[in-house]
């Protein structure tokens, strides 16, 4: 009976072992936690309001903000790279007077207390709609032009820093002929779902930015692939190079030099190819990438 005995205390712990390295692979594979973003309504007070005097039966409304505040926090959740924390939760944020000063310090308050990782924040400064007339020789052409100027900021809560500020310059265009049947209002619609779009493009870099993964001769390969690019986008390459405190100490801004650009070229499934047209200094893997501005 005692000979009995090693092989069962073998299999037993044998037993374990399995349990244990089977746990460790589901752990192993478990899904990393999205991050958290809370929204705070981006403002529109101070905007500079420009409606041509070739736009005529339109007028601008406070109702475009709210449609781009609904808009944005819908296209987040489509994007599926994070978890939204509900509008009305911050509303009743706002009802308790967390949210009377939007600096960066309450800001990181707020979203603390909302349960998020990431603030998204912004100030609407410009909102232009207008008709141009152009002749060329035996024709002439009429274009709807748009154009919205958003201040974005992103603050991680953690640290209370602005993790991403950027100055978002929206402009569209549109032929208006026998096949058109746009109006300035359908037009102002399409002018604020392009800037969502742009926006969440920044959120979405901002928070987890294009970033520099490898580098051979004159290519340098990124972090992004067909979800980002379709070939010939302009980057810059920057560092961090300061950092900006207000009086409490808190970091309100991290200031980037440019030390590159590249150009993508080839776009795959999950990464991209980018030539190198200019750099300053060898570019290096970690460096992150910044869509040039148009």
């Amino acid at each position: 009976m005692k000979g009995m005995r090693i092989p069962a205390l073998c299999l037993f712990f044998s037993l374990v072992a399995l349990c244990s390295a089977t746990a460790q692979e589901v752990q192993d594979q478990a899904p990393a936690a999205k991050p958290v973003v809370a929204v705070v309504d981006f403002n529109a007070k101070s905007a500079h309001i420009i409606i041509g005097e070739n736009i005529s039966g339109f007028s601008y409304t406070g109702k475009y903000v709210d449609l781009l505040n609904s808009e944005l926090i819908n296209a987040l959740v489509n994007d599926r790279s994070f978890d939204v924390i509900d509008r009305d939760r911050l509303k009743e944020l706002a009802k308790q007077k967390l949210l009377n000063a939007a600096t960066t310090l309450n800001l990181s308050g707020v979203g603390k207390a909302a349960g998020a990782d990431y603030v998204v924040c912004g100030d609407i400064e410009l909102v232009e709609l207008n008709k141009r007339f152009q002749q060329f020789p035996g024709y002439s052409q009429t274009q709807m032009v748009g154009r919205m100027v958003v201040n974005l900021r992103v603050v991680d809560v953690k640290s209370t820093r602005v993790l991403f500020a950027r100055k978002v310059n929206n402009v569209i265009t549109m032929v208006l002929n026998q096949y058109s049947s746009a109006t300035p209002a359908s037009f102002m619609e399409e002018l604020k779902s392009d800037t969502v779009r742009r926006l969440v493009m920044d959120i979405s870099e901002g928070i987890s930015p294009i970033q520099i993964r490898a580098v051979h001769g004159d290519k340098v390969y990124l972090n992004r692939g067909e979800q980002a690019f379709s070939g010939g986008e302009l980057l810059e390459i920057v560092i961090p190079v300061d950092t900006v405190y207000d009086e409490d100490g808190s970091i309100l801004d991290v200031i980037e030099e440019k030390v590159g650009q590249v150009r993508v070229e080839t776009v795959r499934q999950k990464m991209a190819i980018a030539v190198i047209l200019e750099q300053e200094r060898p570019l290096q893997t970690g460096w992150i990438a910044r869509r040039a501005e148009q």
